[in-house]
């Protein structure tokens, strides 16, 4: 299901900047300038898409087991790379 979604966002990051070329080619002054920088934006946004499958891909092929019992603490610790940092 993950895999679905992920497979999903990578399509929309990959596609969504060309969409805007023909725009920003019609478009003029602050307009253009706004749509080049979502542009990179979304570019920026693929980038992190792959890189982030990457990871995945990686840690998934380890293997690793979890035990629930364990407590978020030491099972973050092993998905860290993924996940946002616990404060």
């Amino acid at each position: 299901m993950h895999k679905v979604y992920l497979h999903k966002q990578q399509e929309f990051f990959r596609t969504a900047p060309d969409s805007l070329t023909l725009q920003i080619k019609r478009g003029t002054g602050s307009a253009k300038v706004k749509l080049a920088q979502q542009q990179l934006r979304l570019k920026a946004r693929a980038e992190e898409v792959i890189s982030y499958e990457k990871k995945l891909h990686l840690l998934a092929n380890k293997m690793i087991p979890i035990d629930i019992d364990e407590g978020v603490r030491k099972n973050y610790a092993i998905f860290q790379e993924l996940l946002p940092q616990i404060r």
